[in-house]
């Protein structure tokens, strides 16, 4: 089944929603799409609401999603990555889309994050996507606290856009 993972991590519930919204897109697309969050670091019990190794591999793409940290993506997020040696030594990302998108408090420390959020991407051979037009960045889809209703707008329009790439490149 041709699918997209929507990979996240939330801790105020914010970027939980922008997740909602993207596969908002998706679903308005009729690309089937699965939400898991990333495990929080101290989290002990497995839980299969939480992103898998076997998860990154098996999507067809991915939308991943993080709070901003100083420009930076939350650390729960750098961490699923540090478990993702053996995907790269086997190449199970390379060629499949990706995406990103975050929140924050204010444009500038979204970008930065949006950029860091690529980086372990385009290291697993994956195709990052980026948005076009008059209120997207070219990064990803990112919200903040003075445009949260724009930030919505951002996360449908990159579930649209994963959806196009998802069904052009399996069909």
């Amino acid at each position: 089944m041709t699918y997209v993972l929507i990979a996240y991590y939330s801790a105020s519930q914010q970027v939980e929603k922008m997740a909602g919204h993207v596969s908002r897109g998706l679903y308005a697309s009729g690309v089937n799409y699965t939400i898991k969050k990333i495990k929080p670091l101290r989290e002990c019990n497995e839980d299969s609401s939480y992103v898998t190794l076997e998860d990154l591999a098996s999507c067809n793409g991915l939308i991943l999603g993080s709070p901003t940290r100083f420009g930076q993506p939350a650390t729960a997020v750098s961490h699923m990555w540090d478990q993702t040696a053996g995907l790269w030594i086997q190449k199970a990302l390379v060629g499949k889309p990706a995406a990103v998108f975050t929140s924050s408090s204010n444009q500038i420390s979204g970008q930065s994050t949006l950029l860091n959020l690529a980086v372990p991407l385009l290291h697993h051979g994956m195709m990052v996507m980026g948005m076009v037009g008059d209120d997207q960045s070219p990064y990803g889809a990112y919200s903040s606290e003075d445009d949260e209703q724009a930030g919505v707008e951002r996360a449908f329009a990159l579930g649209q856009k994963m959806a196009e790439i998802v069904q052009k490149i399996n069909k």
